[in-house]
């Protein structure tokens, strides 16, 4: 139905720590999914003198891993992944948008280990692809207008979820909690960056893209090369995952709809006023049409996503 998009480089997760030994100072613990590795390293500055710095390496209680839950709505099941890389998105539907309600993809970021503290926070760092796409907008060669371009960056939106009452061994169950109708109709009328830390009240979401508009058309974009999400815990949201206590950080990655719902005249009128909604406009066509996808009424946006880097304070 759709030809296959070009794939990113593959998705590594990152591990870090801040060490309490040392103050000020910062050890990272690196986990790459392909290669799994079973131990973690950290150097610390034990000796600043005039001939060097001494380093010693050891190991710390710490281990991270990322599990990727994506509906597949011709099969009607759940899929998991070791790699974000690894999902093609669903496309989104512009004229049916009940269909969009299979779109989101839920990433379980697991954490275990003595070394990770019964409470705390943990911080998610995701990085894009600045190859496939430096600037986040092109320019139209005959209109001269400024368009949002086709990666998923451009108009992604990534929200995080902490909270025990979502974990089971079902794929199916797992992400059918944590894509809840409460969580999906919150996460689609946000706009921009929400909050400061993650709370299940009130979940950070956050965007790659901020767009300044002039009327119908764009006036600057500003993309970052990553986003930043905190979350904190405590010992009542840890979980026991095959007998280990496990911290889970679920991240609920949607498109940025801006999903907005008014009554004009007495009849009910819906809008998508997010980046997604801003794409199509900038296209000046009735669907998305550019470097995508098209089934004529629905669009697949390429997967530019790269990395993401795990801490615990």
């Amino acid at each position: 139905m759709f030809r296959n998009l070009n794939k990113t480089q593959k998705l590594k997760l990152i591990g870090s720590f801040t060490s309490t030994a040392v103050i000020g100072i910062v050890i990272v613990i690196a986990f790459v999914l392909l290669l799994n590795p079973s131990l973690a390293w950290f150097s610390s500055n034990k000796q600043v003198t005039g001939t060097g710095t001494g380093v010693r390496v050891g190991y710390d209680d710490f281990h991270v891993s990322a599990t990727c839950y994506q509906y597949d709505p011709k099969e009607s099941v759940v899929k998991t992944f070791s790699d974000l890389s690894e999902i093609d998105f669903n496309p989104y539907d512009l004229v049916f948008w009940a269909r969009n309600r299979y779109t989101p993809v839920v990433v379980a970021l697991k954490m275990t280990g003595s070394s990770l503290p019964s409470e705390g926070t943990v911080n998610v760092r995701i990085t894009r692809d600045l190859l496939a796409d430096p600037d986040g907008y092109s320019t139209d060669q005959e209109t001269g207008h400024i368009q949002l371009t086709e990666c998923f960056s451009s108009i992604m939106r990534v929200t995080a979820y902490l909270g025990n009452s979502s974990y089971s061994e079902s794929a199916e169950t797992l992400y059918s909690r944590v894509d809840s109708a409460a969580h999906y109709d919150y996460v689609r009328s946000r706009t921009g960056n929400v909050n400061e830390y993650a709370t299940n009240a009130q979940p950070q979401s956050v965007v790659f893209t901020d767009v300044t508009m002039n009327g119908n058309l764009i006036d600057s974009v500003d993309k970052e090369d990553y986003v930043d999400l905190s979350v904190r815990y405590t010992s009542g949201d840890f979980v026991i995952e095959d007998g280990v206590s496990t911290l889970i950080v679920y991240l609920y990655v949607t498109y940025d709809e801006g999903y907005t719902v008014q009554t004009q005249q007495g009849a009910t009128v819906t809008s998508n006023n997010g980046l997604l909604g801003i794409y199509q406009k900038t296209t000046e066509t009735g669907s998305i049409a550019a470097g995508g996808d098209i089934t004529g009424q629905s669009i697949q946006f390429e997967n530019d996503l790269t990395q993401i880097r795990v801490t615990r304070e």
